[in-house]
């Protein structure tokens, strides 16, 4: 049976892109961007109630493993305009970054990357700004290898 329950958000928390939990037992989103470019993702359970900080400082959707346990997202640097692919562990916390572009490359910002279902790769849209379109590529979580898997 479906039912309404009424999320309850503080006000200096104010919801933009949001996605369940693998598990559906949590509802994350994440803040409106702010004037760094940035914002922060949180975490609540699908019946209300307050809401917990899990990411700071992310410029790009993000996506989770097949688990639940790790979250994908790029990181920008507004002092170099680099993007760095970043893999969260939502268990204890520790990231890693696994690939980083600098300009005139870069990670695309308006998707997310993309954890495979068994967990082995991340998947993720470059933004080249010399290029008019995109290219996929898979990276390895085992040995940092980037792949190109086309326009």
């Amino acid at each position: 049976m479906d039912q309404e329950v009424s999320l309850n958000v503080s006000g200096k928390v104010s919801p933009a892109f949001l996605r369940f939990s693998p598990d559906g037992d949590h509802i994350y989103f994440m803040t409106a961007g702010s004037s760094r470019n940035s914002s922060d993702v949180y975490k609540m359970t699908r019946f209300g109630g307050g809401t917990e900080l899990v990411a700071t400082d992310i410029a790009s959707e993000f996506s989770f493993s097949k688990d639940g346990i790790k979250m994908a997202f790029i990181r920008r640097d507004l002092r170099t305009n680099a993007h760095t692919l970043v893999i969260r562990d939502l268990s204890d916390g520790k990231e890693r970054e696994l690939a980083r572009k600098e300009l005139p490359d870069g990670f695309s910002l308006i998707s997310a990357p993309v954890i495979s279902p068994g967990g082995g790769k991340v998947h993720v849209l470059t933004a080249p700004q010399k290029t008019p379109s995109s290219e996929i590529v898979s990276i390895s979580l085992s040995d940092l290898k980037e792949k190109r898997i086309g326009t």
